[in-house]
């Protein structure tokens, strides 16, 4: 057994612990490294992942948020009164 077919054993056994959507990428990144096509499959990885981070980098940054802050407030009190129902069911 070479190492990679091991470590794509480690990912499928959750040996190894790591976020779904990277043991995903990981197990597709070592087989196709395996069958030796991997070039293609690594760069669209990588170009995805570095987008999300782009991404990601953006909403953190930004100074105008996506949701109005009165729905924020009407999401967070019917969070709230879920809360309390469920505390109060369980006393």
């Amino acid at each position: 057994m070479s190492k990679k077919t091991a470590f794509v054993d480690l990912i499928n056994d959750n040996r190894i612990i790591m976020p779904a959507c990277l043991r995903m990428a990981a197990t597709v990144v070592a087989i196709e490294a395996i069958s030796g096509n991997g070039d293609m499959i690594m760069t669209d990885l990588f170009n995805e992942l570095a987008a999300k981070r782009v991404a990601i980098r953006q909403a953190r940054a930004s100074t105008k948020p996506a949701v109005p802050a009165d729905q924020v407030l009407v999401i967070l009190k019917a969070d709230l009164a879920k809360v309390q129902a469920a505390i109060d069911a369980t006393t």
